[in-house]
């Protein structure tokens, strides 16, 4: 039992927590001990960004053609386009920086003999752009060129890139560039494949059975991992036979080099000197590589009867 003593020092002790409370609930504003709102101020806002956010693109369908592109910008397909405008462009670039991305679709025009021009995808008369990316998606069925980006200086891209696209039934020429790049591209039944002006490279891509040459380069230029069949006078096009090699070099300060060429009139053809031939292999052709001209350097032709022999890594091929 507890004694008189320890009752009173209890009752003080709990007088004195009483007090304190009191005085703490007396020195608090109001504010403080009110609750607050409990109504929302409004709908969660999205925590992830929209895709215009991340990269603004704009997108092209069957209503956008004939298109005139005058602003840098990101462009994509949003389906296969079917344009049957004979003797018009399909998309004229007229600015820098500029990237159209096919997204698997395809740019399908009035027909390979339809009228007499009118390309798929051209540069702007006004020329001087840059940056300019082309990728991931066919053209098909065009008078004029397939993605004319260079033509004798009558029109010009620089630094273009173009990349995984299949190029098809091309009246002109499938692609053609300067100081830029062609990557992993089909070119198939156009007047020439690839045409490829000063500074360019083009890499891993199939050049079959176009009227005239699969790839023709002018100046410093590397020229790689490419294979080209069947072009010149044999093709399947029904139409009077071309006349073509498989590479055809018109300048100087190129490097061919790894590329296979067979079945072509000619098979790595060079008309002037200040180029590097090496490692290639020919089959098949009118003339593998008897077309090429003095004042170059060229890995040893290495045939059946000598590759046993051969000791030399930049040899050519010839089987």
């Amino acid at each position: 039992m507890m004694t008189i003593e320890a009752i009173r020092v209890s009752a003080g002790r709990l007088g004195r927590a009483v007090f304190a409370c009191g005085f703490l609930l007396a020195v608090l504003p109001v504010d403080a001990m009110a609750q607050g709102s409990l109504t929302p101020p409004g709908p969660p806002a999205p925590m992830m960004k929209t895709l215009d956010q991340v990269e603004a693109r704009v997108p092209i369908s069957s209503a956008s053609l004939p298109l005139t592109i005058t602003e840098s910008g990101s462009y994509y397909l949003v389906e296969t386009i079917r344009f049957t405008e004979v003797d018009t462009h399909g998309i004229v670039i007229d600015a820098s920086n500029v990237s159209i991305d096919f997204n698997g679709f395809a740019l399908i025009g009035p027909g390979r003999e339809a009228g007499t021009h009118g390309s798929a995808i051209i540069a702007g008369g006004s020329g001087g752009a840059t940056n300019v990316t082309v990728r991931n998606g066919m053209i098909l069925n065009w008078k004029g060129d397939g993605i004319g980006l260079f033509r004798d200086g009558e029109y010009l891209v620089n630094h273009p890139v173009v990349e995984s696209m299949r190029v098809q039934e091309i009246g002109g020429t499938g692609i053609t560039i300067n100081h830029g790049s062609v990557r992993n591209c089909i070119l198939i039944h156009c007047g020439t494949g690839i045409h490829a002006g000063g500074f360019c490279i083009v890499e891993q891509c199939q050049t079959d059975a176009n009227k005239y040459d699969g790839i023709l380069v002018e100046n410093n230029s590397r020229i790689r991992l490419n294979a080209s069949h069947q072009n010149g006078s044999v093709q399947n096009l029904g139409d009077p036979p071309g006349d073509g090699a498989g590479i055809h070099v018109v300048g100087s300060g190129n490097r061919i080099e790894l590329n296979e060429v067979s079945s072509n009139d000619r098979g790595v053809q060079v008309d002037s000197g200040g180029n590097l031939i090496l490692q290639n292999g020919a089959r098949g052709n009118g003339d593998n590589y008897g077309t090429i001209a003095s004042g170059n350097v060229v890995g040893p032709i290495v045939t059946s009867s000598t590759i046993a022999t051969n000791t030399n890594p930049n040899a050519n091929f010839e089987f």
